[in-house]
């Protein structure tokens, strides 16, 4: 077990449990509400999914770069500075005033996530020891694919009782009160805090298993991204299918 107390411990894996969940949120948010988006700014369905694939392709591009450059930094000093981008992503699409900006937040926002999870989860070992590592740190990736669920099909019924601007506010609080509580209660400093050289990082990359992992991720959140962002809009619109229906 670790230096840190058990209830601190359990603290700071319900936190990170809940910015798992808070990123998916975050990230899925705009999945379930694409007609209504279109219809707010006054823009093709097709330039809506904009919004799912410049993300997708920031979130594919720079967790990795972020991951292997910034490696000298100290973790607690990362992850400050990605929770507050984070929190600045999702203040950019709650109030956007013209698709432009709510796109260029979308490009933030996958930017920052995967890098924050990365670095989030990096806690896990000195918090609950190597033995329940895997456990956790899958329960926190568990959270983020939960969170993909109740963002568009909960979100898409908030949308359509209330406003869609409704689940960007649902989303906004939950980054802001998650972000201000993990800051208070992670640990400053720990056993793995110790920078690492680009070299090293770069060097996971010719691990079979973690080829493997990428391969997985890649063509299950791909598969998915595909349904949820363009197959669900044609469920209403050609369909006929009513939010609930859809959801």
């Amino acid at each position: 077990m670790t230096s840190i107390r058990r209830p601190r411990a359990i603290a700071c894996i319900a936190l990170l449990v809940l910015m798992g969940f808070s990123l998916g949120f975050s990230e899925f948010t705009v999945i379930g509400v694409e007609p209504e988006l279109a219809e707010a700014f006054d823009v093709p369905l097709a330039r809506v999914g904009e919004l799912i694939s410049f993300f997708s392709v920031a979130y594919a591009v720079l967790t990795p770069l972020l991951a292997v450059s910034t490696g000298r930094f100290r973790r607690f000093t990362l992850l400050t500075v990605y929770v507050a981008l984070f929190c600045v992503s999702n203040i950019m699409m709650t109030f956007a005033p013209t698709f432009e900006v709510l796109l260029a937040a979308r490009v933030l926002l996958g930017a920052v996530s995967g890098a924050l999870l990365a670095v989030g989860v990096t806690f896990i070992p000195e918090l609950v020891g190597v033995h329940r590592m895997s456990m956790m740190i899958s329960v926190v990736y568990a959270a983020f694919s939960v969170a993909m669920v109740v963002a568009t099909s909960v979100g898409k019924i908030v949308a359509e009782v209330l406003d869609w601007h409704a689940v960007m506010v649902i989303a906004l609080v939950l980054a802001l009160v998650v972000s201000a509580a993990m800051l208070a209660v992670l640990p400053r400093h720990g056993s793995t805090d110790e920078p690492s050289m680009m070299r090293e990082q770069a060097g996971l990359l010719a691990e079979p298993q973690i080829l493997v992992g990428i391969a997985i991720f890649l063509f299950g959140v791909g598969s998915v991204y595909v349904f949820y962002g363009y197959i669900t809009p044609y469920l209403e619109d050609v369909l006929g299918m009513d939010a609930v229906g859809a959801s």
